[in-house]
């Protein structure tokens, strides 16, 4: 009985894991105010992360410059607001913003 209670309190703390789909869900929420921090793998086999949101860009929304090869355009808060192109399989994190709990949240995406 006791384990069962330890394990519940340690999966209360643990990060929950979510698809690639409702990541960009999540992202598409984005905006200025209120961004995501974007965790992905680089391609020289690093990991780097931004401070970033769904916005517009060239007459579109970014994000739909790059769908078909399986790429994202947002615009990075840490960059003076240029666009970074990330590819969505390398995403492994997302800290967003989550309304209905008024903070921010942190998922692992897999």
């Amino acid at each position: 009985m006791h384990s069962n209670i330890v394990h519940n309190k340690l999966q209360k703390f643990a990060i929950p894991m979510i698809s690639t789909g409702e990541a960009e869900q999540l992202i598409r929420d984005t905006t200025s105010s209120y961004p995501a921090i974007i965790f992905w793998e680089t391609l020289d086999n690093g990991n780097t992360a931004r401070e970033m949101y769904w916005g517009r860009y060239k007459g579109g929304k970014a994000s739909q410059t790059r769908t078909a090869e399986g790429m994202i355009a947002l615009i990075s808060q840490d960059d003076g607001g240029e666009y970074r192109t990330v590819i969505w399989d390398t995403i492994w994190k997302l800290k967003y913003f989550d309304r209905d709990l008024d903070r921010y949240k942190t998922v692992y995406v897999k």
